[in-house]
């Protein structure tokens, strides 16, 4: 049962998070048959991956009743967000909360695929793949953790320092400092650094090596010095700060939560 779930959990993270490519995710909320079909794209590739991880090929049951119900989840979401922008203009508190429900009930109904199965058919699916590693729950909960503070982590991230990070692009178009500062920046290198300081960081909690944490703070501190010195910007000091430490609160959690696992 737990191997199911596991594998089943696992499949959404890759299929919703990391194959889930920036076309999909705006054209969900194009309107007409133009999102439908966005939608139902994104609808079957997470039923090809719940397929492959589950690994039962005769069980269509599962992978179809995930295909659609997530379908409808997203659909349910497209629609809310839509009547929620037009309303409250997209805060982050709105946006985080959309986020962490619609996650949360695309994961009940991941339960609810295996319960209704054990309902219908009287036994659990397990799978036919004779690859022992892919039968094993410590590896599946190793690479749920690694996955889980790359994407989804980020993700959350980014939603719950959308606020600040809008503060301080207005105020750099009003006096030209964020503008510069930022064509000087590398394409998309905060986010990799994110995802490297969080795979350290659970790396460190995992092999009992909590004071690696506090060291990668302090030499990331260092690396920080001088350009936030230099730019004598309050603001922009502390949404850095910020985000750093949202990083390190999520690496430490999921390390703490998984340690029991392995």
């Amino acid at each position: 049962m737990m191997n199911v779930l596991l594998r089943l959990v696992g499949a959404h993270i890759i299929a919703d998070f990391f194959l889930q490519i920036d076309a999909i995710n705006v054209g969900k909320y194009k309107r007409g048959g133009e999102g439908i079909m966005w939608l139902l794209l994104h609808g079957i590739i997470h039923g090809v991956i719940a397929y492959l991880c589950l690994g039962q090929w005769d069980n269509w049951f599962v992978p179809i009743f995930i295909m659609f119900t997530h379908m409808l989840i997203d659909f349910a979401k497209v629609e809310y967000t839509r009547c929620y922008s037009q309303k409250k203009c997209q805060q982050t508190k709105g946006e985080t909360f959309i986020f962490l429900i619609d996650q949360l009930v695309h994961l009940l109904f991941i339960f609810l695929s295996v319960y209704l199965f054990w309902l219908l058919y009287g036994n659990l699916p397990t799978s036919y793949c004779g690859i022992s590693l892919f039968n094993n729950n410590r590896i599946w909960s190793f690479v749920i953790g690694y996955m889980i503070i790359l994407k989804p982590a980020g993700i959350l991230i980014a939603i719950l320092t959308k606020r600040w990070r809008n503060e301080i692009h207005d105020d750099g178009k009003k006096d030209g400092a964020l503008v510069n500062r930022d064509s000087d920046s590398l394409v998309n290198a905060g986010a990799w650094i994110g995802y490297c300081e969080r795979i350290i960081a659970l790396t460190c909690i995992l092999m009992n090596c909590v004071e690696g944490v506090g060291f990668l703070l302090a030499a990331k501190s260092i690396f920080r010095f001088g350009d936030l010195k230099e730019s004598k910007d309050t603001k922009l000091t502390e949404y850095v700060l910020l985000g750093t430490l949202l990083s390190m609160t999520v690496a430490i959690c999921v390390g703490f939560l998984l340690k029991p696992l392995l």
